[in-house]
């Protein structure tokens, strides 16, 4: 058996191209599916319902990642205008969320049971430690949240991860046909992240060119030197 000393996709002579990987398809989740969740955690009144609506609300208008969720702090929010700051990761990269009026609703309703601590996370464990403290939530809490409601409401065992949340809130806001604000809103770096959830048929390319083709038929003649 020979060995090869060197990987051949690496030598340009060889010829041999790298396979491209495949991209896993994500499917959206049915709009219905997500107003049955959060009707069936508003059917009753409670501090965790209180706040498990406010988890979903979130995460279904604005496209927030679920750590993005739990890292989200007091501070950050600001109910007046509608807004919240959303930042993630360690380099604290941050973009501006706007919240729908109901999303509002549901957080100031939380808010106004929210237990009290030292945590400035907005939403936190109902169950206090041994010092009685709320803590704020782990990421796997954010999935929790979703499979309980997705059990409550009676829905099909399907796979309705926070990843598929945000990625139905980026399918909606497509329509707009507007990659650059999209890429905003998401928080993209790459606008090719946000290219996969935009597709022009052909009706919008269509209209496209009619309204905004160069009008070349209007353009005054320039003349040249053969003319003068």
């Amino acid at each position: 058996m020979k060995l090869i000393k060197k990987n051949p996709f690496n030598d340009r002579d060889s010829g041999l191209k790298r396979p491209r990987k495949t991209k896993k398809v994500v499917h959206d989740i049915p709009l219905g599916y997500i107003r049955r969740m959060i009707e069936a955690a508003e059917a009753e009144d409670t501090v965790m319902n209180r706040r498990d609506v406010a988890i979903m609300r979130l995460l279904a208008t604005t496209g927030m990642r679920r750590e993005e969720v739990i890292r989200l702090s007091l501070k950050e929010l600001d109910l007046e205008r509608g807004e919240v700051r959303v930042i993630r990761g360690k380099g604290d990269n941050e973009r501006l969320g706007f919240l729908k009026a109901e999303t509002v609703k549901a957080l100031q309703r939380w808010l106004e049971m929210r237990p009290k601590t030292d945590s400035q996370a907005v939403f936190i464990s109902l169950q206090a430690n041994k010092k009685g403290l709320h803590r704020e939530l782990n990421p796997d809490a954010i999935n929790d949240v979703v499979k309980k409601w997705q059990d409550q409401a009676g829905l099909p065992e399907i796979s309705m991860s926070p990843h598929k949340w945000r990625h139905t809130f980026a399918t909606e806001l497509a329509k707009a046909k507007n990659p650059f604000g999209l890429q905003a809103l998401l928080g993209h770096s790459d606008i090719k992240t946000t290219s996969i959830y935009v597709h022009c048929d052909r009706e919008v390319l269509y209209q496209m060119v009619r309204e905004f083709g160069p009008e070349i038929d209007r353009v005054a003649q320039v003349k040249t030197r053969a003319d003068s």
